[in-house]
């Protein structure tokens, strides 16, 4: 394929995905095409951002982008929120049971609630969470761990006595560099429903 036609091309996926494009703009977006819109598109369905509750089906499964936390965040994280010395002090948490510095259970939630938060599923419909489920830390995150988070619904159910919403139930698991779960989480979520036309 010559470069011209990659243009074309490019430029008609861009504009599939709600981007006005023209070929002079060609060369400075391509560079970061994946990482500024590929993450928000799913294969064969429209932009994840603009669905309500009537648009999921019971087991899709979204998957983020990923994040790696270091040494210093994890301190910065835990000496504001959860100051144990684990999780603080690099020398005392050598020597303790876990081997080594590591996240915040709190600091990997937060950190998975933004990666999932930034794939733009829920953007347009939700309308908060009514609380959480059982969440699990099966292993540490480590500095240097890269997390991403695979999101499952697992169940959509239509409110009896507010028409305009749903209830959706995600199965939320973060997992490191190596697909090993660090956290596994379920969630309800409150969607609106997709207005009349």
């Amino acid at each position: 394929m010559d470069l011209e036609a990659a243009k074309a091309l490019f430029v008609e996926y861009a504009q599939s995905l709600g981007f006005s494009l023209g070929y002079k703009d060609f060369e400075a977006e391509i560079a970061d095409f994946p990482g500024k819109y590929g993450r928000h598109r799913l294969q064969g369905a429209r932009s994840v951002s603009d669905r309500y509750f009537d648009d999921f089906k019971i087991g899709e499964r979204f998957e983020t982008a990923g994040m790696t936390l270091t040494e210093a965040g994890i301190i910065e994280f835990a000496r504001q929120w959860d100051p144990q010395p684990f999780h603080i002090d690099v020398e005392f948490s050598r020597s303790w049971t876990y081997g080594g510095l590591i996240a915040s259970g709190l600091h990997t939630m937060c950190a998975s609630l933004r990666l999932w938060l930034e794939l733009g599923v829920f953007k347009h419909c939700s309308l908060g969470s009514p609380g959480l489920g059982e969440t699990k830390f099966p292993r540490p995150v480590r500095p240097g761990d890269t997390i991403r988070v695979i999101v499952d619904i697992t169940d959509l159910l239509l409110s009896a006595s507010k028409p305009d919403r749903g209830l959706s139930r995600i199965r939320q698991v973060t997992v490191n560099q190596r697909g090993e779960p660090v956290m596994e989480q379920e969630t309800m979520v409150f969607l609106k429903r997709r207005p009349a036309p």
